[in-house]
């Protein structure tokens, strides 16, 4: 159905220098900017969504256990196409096996919301990081075998539990311990997908850090309007790393490296320490981004990317192109 973009059908924005009401044929092109410009261009006031109408807020799911690669790309399309929601998760530290997940929204009429009450908690912050490679291989091979004997079995369960599965432990990010985590987010083309994440696991393995959560997914080919959108045709692969200071560093610079020479774009809504030329490299429209930037908003990402790149593009000014309208309208 495309990105969260594709939905938007108005909104109104506040910048400094007015008040706008955007629609996605208005002509300057900053609502294309505003949906996919990473909160820079003004402060959005209010929205009109357009929703899909569901018969329930449960799902059912099917679970499809893999054992390479291979198997999963041989049904990701086809599981795209004949259901709602896809979404793999990948046992990082064993290779390439792991589940493929799909939901369709239920049909049982069920709305009531509930009260959220995670099954688990981590009570206090860790010293440590609890989340090292044999702790995790145990809750990989643990999770793996869990869904394996629910194979090819259709589950109806309440929407929080597939969309949200870390909720079900409260303050989940504890167990990464003081320092925290890195997450790297990466788009690929579909020709380049598998080969470059065999080449990333292979990477992390080396480096021998473990991600807590490796999520693959399949992107349709519905172009996104936003100016700045992540998703692009082909597969992004999630991975999440505790921070172990430069060793983490050195390993997300390389997955940057192997993203950006498969053609692909590094997630800059969820960065932390990518370099302006990932930035660049990543997503050529970042100087018109820059032209239709309110003057008084910036953000510590735009600070440590954009504004370290050279602005020689074509980009034009917001203000001209206001202008420029409204003589033609006049």
């Amino acid at each position: 159905r495309g990105t969260f973009c594709c939905h938007v059908e108005a909104l109104t924005q506040q910048r400094s220098d007015g008040i706008f009401t955007l629609t996605p044929d208005e002509p300057t092109g900053l609502f294309n900017a505003t949906i996919g410009g990473m909160g820079l261009t003004g402060i959005i006031m209010r929205v009109t969504l357009r929703m899909i109408k569901v018969g329930s807020l449960d799902v059912d799911e099917v679970l499809t256990p893999f054992a390479s690669l291979d198997e999963y790309f041989e049904q990701a399309e086809a599981a795209d196409c004949n259901n709602e929601y896809a979404v793999a998760w990948l046992d990082q530290l064993s290779g390439e096996r792991g589940v493929l997940m799909t939901a369709n929204h239920a049909d049982n009429g069920n709305f009531i919301t509930g009260s959220h009450v995670p099954k688990l908690q981590i009570p206090f912050k860790l010293p440590f990081n609890a989340l090292n490679k044999w702790s995790l291989k145990a809750f990989n091979t643990a999770f793996y075998a869990a869904k394996k004997r629910k194979s090819g079995k259709r589950v109806t369960s309440n929407y929080q539990g597939f969309f949200y599965p870390l909720d079900a432990v409260e303050n989940w990010n504890r167990l990464y311990g003081p320092r925290g985590l890195f997450q790297h987010q990466s788009a690929l083309p579909e020709v380049n997908a598998k080969q470059t994440i065999r080449l990333m696991l292979g990477a992390a393995q080396r480096a021998d850090q473990a991600s807590f959560l490796t999520v693959l997914k399949r992107f349709g080919s519905i172009q996104s309007p936003g100016l700045l959108s992540f998703p692009q045709p082909g597969f992004t692969l999630t991975l999440d790393f505790p921070n172990r200071g430069e060793k983490t560093l050195k390993l997300m610079q390389e997955l940057d490296d192997l993203t950006v020479a498969a053609g692909g774009r590094v997630n800059p809504y969820k960065d932390a320490r990518m370099s302006a030329e990932t930035f660049a490299a990543s997503f050529d429209d970042w100087r018109v981004l820059e032209s239709f930037r309110d003057p008084v908003i910036v953000s510590d990402f735009w600070k440590r990317t954009a504004l370290k790149l050279p602005k020689n593009g074509n980009e034009s000014n917001f203000s001209e192109l206001i202008q420029s309208v409204e003589s033609s309208v006049s």
